[in-house]
């Protein structure tokens, strides 16, 4: 019974163990818990033998060897609590070290005389003497357990969800064992000096076992389901291994040398066999790696090189460094003296990429092509002698792998000889023949996106200098525009007081001053007078823009009734309405609240509104003023009954020297500077301007002003 107690225990936690390992063999939880397993299964077995050996010798020896993997089970768990369910060991290096060199001590004490003096047997049980070091192996695993215990307790406060279920199974789990196992086999032994429940150890630990089951079943905690069928069956060849060899061992004495082995002894040999079974697989990587440091004949693995070649490829888009990182993996894991990358361009090298070679390669255009034009890769050990072969031998070359995309050659893949000197092996060219499509794709679009790169490039250098001249020419512009402004404001004033003496003498004489003139005379005097007065109201317009433009004009703000500004408007305008035949009326006026603005600049924009209706309204045609409050805007608004305007010149009305086409008809001169004036009046009181037009139905300008 207590032979399959130990059995069982111990196949329980090796699968375990070899179940979490495997399915995360980088995970330090996965690690440390398998370590865990491997440690009680061995114990188990331990465990069975130091109760069962003929003698007190034997019995003491088997005792301390039992207390070895019982040393690190206390530092292992307390590790586990610090870590589970991270990848990494969550404590510091210092500490680590610390435990480490604790548990050594320990596990050398255990062997020592000075943790058991004796085993004496006593009737039926078997008493175990401790020795002093018996209290450093109690500190090791009662102190970590503790620990443990304490860490477990904080993290659960700390955690929620999955991993709070976890910890908790996980803490059930130890404490249900370790105070099982601690008081049965370490208590119970030392004060009570009994042995009686030590063969009931290894059947505590499946508390432990059976809550992290329940862990991975219930709440997917290291969901190893994929890895179930791997791990059993190297378990069982693990068991068949060892039952065999047990066998033979036994088969030998009793059949062949005729000395039966002692159950001891083929335990021991069984066990040392499991061993190395278990690690045969680790050893012989670790020869080899050692080995083919020394003859350059390291394996690698396919898929592992296809990997991380394919995340270059997928990563990179610099053709320099898609190049160098390809070739640098390739002569690190194939172990090549050299490589390169030879690119085509309309069947002309247009560069080599190299890695290995003292130089840049030196080679004739005619013999890459040479090489180019065969189907297959190009292996010198497999060719016969052939102007090809001739052209690998003269550039020291061991293979050129053709670099397709679509059927179209944009490259090679050269490469030199290996470093072990041995010829490329199938594992090798069949690697290459994966690889070289997709790289073929990938330098492809390097290229595309170089080209594309290039481009950008000059586009840029291209737009910077088109904006370099442009803000040049901006600049030549600034200034002649300021000049030009400067010239028109000092034409301004010097025409302006020519033409006002010239206005005053024409009046004089038209209203007798200088004698009465015939009616010939007359008219040719009024028609002085009036373009004298249209050329006074160009170059104060001109003026009055200058001022604008240069930002001289200062608004005079000041309160006044809206109501009397549009009467002195319709006084001023009425005798011209009535001479054209035109009827001028003002819409009643509501209440309005004082307008705060420069009273002459809001009469200016009046001015030249009535004036342009006026002038393109026909005879027998109406004008309409009209004003009234809009929420916090006062707006005044002149309509006609004249022709209108087309939609399609809205824009040009209010821009110097426009004026709409269907004005342009009219016999009306004007200088196109009125509504451009404004415009700008109006938006310097923080106002807008605005038109609403139909041909043959008229017009109406209104613009707003802020009351405040």
């Amino acid at each position: 019974m207590e032979l399959a107690i130990s059995i069982f225990t111990a196949i329980s936690n090796l699968v375990l163990g070899l179940f979490t390992y495997l399915k995360n063999p980088k995970s330090a939880t996965h690690q440390l818990l398998a370590f865990l397993a491997a440690q009680i299964s061995i114990w188990s077995i331990l465990n069975y033998i130091s109760l069962h050996a003929p003698t007190e010798a034997s019995t003491l020896f088997w005792i301390r060897v039992d207390m070895l993997p019982g040393a690190p089970m206390g530092p292992t768990l307390y590790l586990l609590a610090n870590t589970f369910p991270g990848r990494k060991i969550n404590i510091s290096r210092s500490k680590l070290t610390a435990i480490i060199f604790f548990v050594l001590l320990t596990m050398l004490l255990a062997i020592s005389p000075y943790m058991f003096t004796a085993a004496i047997f006593e009737s039926s049980n078997i008493r175990a003497v401790p020795g002093p070091a018996i209290a450093v192996f109690m500190l090791n695993f009662i102190g970590f357990s503790l620990l443990t215990f304490i860490k477990l307790v904080s993290r659960l406060k700390k955690s929620f969800g999955l991993e709070l279920a976890q910890i908790r199974y996980l803490l059930f789990g130890i404490i249900s064992t370790f105070t099982l196992i601690t008081t049965t086999d370490l208590l119970g032994v030392v004060l009570l000096k009994s042995s009686f429940f030590v063969p009931l150890g290894p059947l505590y630990s499946l508390l432990l076992i059976g809550s992290i089951s329940y862990s991975i079943v219930k709440h997917r905690f290291l969901d190893i389901r994929l890895v179930v069928a791997r791990t059993v069956a190297y378990t069982l060849l693990v068991l068949i291994v060892g039952f065999v060899y047990g066998l033979g061992v036994f088969a030998i004495g009793k059949f062949i040398t005729g000395q039966q082995a002692a159950i001891n002894d083929v335990v021991i040999s069984t066990a040392l066999a499991l061993v190395m079974a278990i690690s045969f697989q680790r050893l012989r990587l670790f020869l080899e790696r050692l080995t083919d440091k020394i003859f350059y004949k390291e394996s690698y693995d396919t898929n592992n090189v296809l990997g991380e070649l394919s995340k270059v490829m997928a990563a990179t888009l610099h053709l320099d460094n898609l190049t160098h990182s390809i070739l640098e993996i390739l002569v690190s894991q194939l172990r090549l003296s050299k490589a390169a990358f030879i690119l085509f361009d309309d069947h002309h090298i247009s560069s080599v990429k190299s890695e290995g070679f003292a130089s840049t390669p030196d080679l004739d255009e005619s013999e890459v092509d040479f090489l180019s034009q065969t189907r297959d890769a190009l292996v010198f050990e497999d060719l016969d002698e052939s102007p090809q072969k001739a052209i690998l031998r003269r550039l020291n070359l061991s293979a050129a792998i053709h670099l397709r995309s679509e059927g179209v050659q944009i490259g090679l893949l050269v490469l030199g000889e290996k470093q072990s000197g041995d010829p490329y092996s199938h594992q090798d060219l069949q690697l290459l023949e994966i690889f070289a499509p997709e790289a073929a794709v990938a330098i492809q679009n390097s290229e595309s996106y170089e080209e594309i790169r290039r481009f950008n490039i000059t586009l840029q250098e291209e737009v910077e200098r088109a904006t370099s001249d442009l803000q040049s020419a901006n600049e030549k512009l600034k200034i002649l525009d300021k000049a030009k402004d400067e010239f028109l404001s000092l034409a301004s004033h010097e025409l302006r007081t020519p033409m006002t003496a010239i206005k005053s003498y024409v009046w004089m004489v038209l209203n007798g001053k200088a004698g009465v003139q015939n009616p010939t005379s007359q008219k040719y005097l009024q028609l002085v007078f009036d373009s004298t007065q249209r050329l006074i109201n160009l170059v104060n317009d001109m003026l009055d823009i200058s001022r604008i433009e240069s930002g001289k004009v200062q608004l005079r703000l000041e309160p006044f009734a809206v109501s009397d500004l549009m009467y002195q408007v319709m006084e001023e305008f009425k005798a011209r309405a009535a001479d054209k035949k035109i009827t001028l009326a003002l819409d009643p006026i509501q209440p309005l609240p004082s307008l705060t603005a420069d009273r002459d600049k809001v009469l200016q924009v009046l001015e030249n509104l009535v004036g342009n209706a006026l002038k393109f309204t026909p005879s027998e045609g109406k004008i309409t003023l009209t004003v009234a409050r809009k929420e916090n805007f006062i707006e005044f608004s002149v309509n006609d009954t004249g022709k209108g305007i087309a939609e399609a010149d809205f824009p040009k009305l209010f821009t110097k020297f426009e004026r709409g086409a269907p004005l342009t008809t009219l016999s009306e001169p004007g200088t196109g500077l009125g509504l451009y004036l404004c415009k700008q009046y109006v938006q310097l009181h923080k106002g807008t301007i605005n038109v609403k037009s139909k041909v043959d139905q008229g017009s109406t300008f209104s613009f707003t002003l802020p009351l405040g």
